[in-house]
C-alpha cells in the first residue's frame, strides 16, 4: 500500500524561509511564546470555516481533531510529532472531500496544526480558510466574502504577532522578494541543464498521454490556479510548469518505475505564487520514482513510495 507524502513538506515554503518564522532553536528569531500564539491563531482561522467541512462530512472528525491538537500544542500539552500526525489526518480528509469548500476547510485545519512544526504554516491556515469561505459563497459575493474573512482573521490576531503576520501577508514583503529572487535564480540554473537523450525502447509506457496537475498535498497553493502540465512523447516529458515551459528525458518501466533525466526550460519571471508553484512542481517531478495510472488519473510517487503529484487527463497541447 502506498504511503502518503507528508503534507508539511518544506517545499510549501520559499527556498530561503523568512527567519522571523523560524524557531530560535533552529537559528531563527521566533521565540516559543509567539510560535504558540501563531498556532492558536491558526486554529481559530481553521475553526471559523470548519463547519464548511463538518456539515458535509459529520462522521469525519480528523479536521476537528487537528484543530484541537493545534490548541493543545499551543498550550504545551503535546509534542510536535503528535501535531504532525494530526496534520496528516486532516490532509487525508481533504483528499477525500469532493466539494471545494470542504476540501479547503480541511486543509486549513491541517496547516493550523502543522504550525507546531513550521510556524509559517499559520499563513497557510489563514489562506485556506479564506479559500474555503470564497468557495462556499455565490460568485457575485465572492470578493465581499473574502474581505469579510480576512477582516475576521485580522481582528483575532494576537497583538504580539500582528505585525509579523500582516507584514508577511503583504505582496511586497521581504518574504515575497526573497522568494522571487531565489525562484528566478532556480529557473535560470534549470535552463542551463543539458537536454539528455530519450529513454530506452522499453521505457515509454506513458508516451502519447497528456496530463494536467489536479492535486498535491504539500502546498497551500491550489494547482487549479496554475497551468501545470505533463505531455509524454518519444521518451520525453514536456509541458508548462506554471510560468515557463520545460522539457526533459523520461524513463518508465513495466513495473511502474519512473525517472526524469536532465530538465531544461525557459527563464521568464512571474508572480511570486506562480514561481513558487513552478519550483515545487519541477522539484517533485524530478524526485518521482514510480507511477500508477488508475481511475483515469496519473499518480507519481517519490522514492519512499509517498504520493506526490496527481494528474488528470488534459487535451493535447498544440
Amino acid at each position: 500500500m502506498k504511503q502518503r507524502r507528508d503534507p508539511n513538506s518544506f517545499l510549501d515554503r520559499p527556498a530561503r524561509r523568512d527567519r522571523r518564522f523560524v524557531a530560535v532553536h533552529r537559528g531563527g528569531s521566533l521565540d516559543v511564546a509567539r510560535h504558540r500564539l501563531l498556532a492558536s491563531w491558526a486554529a481559530d482561522c481553521a475553526e471559523h470555516v470548519f463547519p464548511l467541512f463538518s456539515r458535509r462530512y459529520p462522521e469525519d472528525d480528523r479536521p476537528r481533531f487537528a484543530i484541537e491538537a493545534a490548541r493543545a500544542w499551543s498550550r504545551g500539552e503535546i509534542t510536535v510529532g503528535a501535531a504532525r500526525a494530526a496534520s496528516s489526518g486532516a490532509h487525508a480528509a481533504a483528499r477525500g472531500a469532493s466539494e471545494g469548500e470542504a476540501r479547503a476547510a480541511a486543509r486549513a485545519c491541517g496547516h493550523a496544526v502543522a504550525t507546531a512544526h513550521m510556524a509559517d504554516h499559520s499563513l497557510g491556515a489563514a489562506a485556506y480558510a479564506v479559500r474555503a469561505a470564497k468557495s462556499a459563497s455565490p460568485t457575485c459575493d465572492a470578493q465581499t466574502t473574502v474581505d469579510r474573512e480576512r477582516r475576521w482573521q485580522r481582528e483575532h490576531l494576537p497583538e504580539a504577532v500582528r505585525e509579523l503576520v500582516l507584514s508577511a501577508q503583504e505582496p511586497g514583503s521581504a518574504l515575497s522578494k526573497v522568494t522571487l529572487l531565489w525562484r528566478a535564480l532556480a529557473v535560470v540554473l534549470l535552463a542551463t541543464f543539458s537536454l539528455a537523450a530519450g529513454c530506452s525502447s522499453g521505457g515509454r509506457q506513458l508516451d502519447g498521454t497528456h496530463w494536467r496537475l489536479a492535486e498535491w498535498t504539500l502546498s497551500s497553493l491550489d494547482p487549479a490556479d496554475f497551468v501545470l502540465t505533463a505531455t509524454f512523447a518519444d521518451g520525453r516529458v514536456s509541458g508548462s510548469s506554471g510560468v515557463n515551459s520545460y522539457s526533459g528525458s523520461c524513463k518508465t518501466d513495466s513495473g511502474g518505475g519512473f525517472e526524469i533525466g536532465d530538465v531544461a526550460g525557459t527563464s521568464m519571471g512571474g508572480p511570486e505564487p506562480a514561481m513558487r508553484a513552478e519550483s515545487a512542481f519541477l522539484t517533485l517531478l524530478r524526485q518521482a520514482r514510480s507511477f500508477t495510472v488508475a481511475g483515469g488519473k496519473l499518480t507519481l510517487y517519490d522514492e519512499g513510495g509517498n504520493e506526490s503529484l496527481i494528474f488528470e487527463p488534459a487535451a493535447k497541447q498544440r
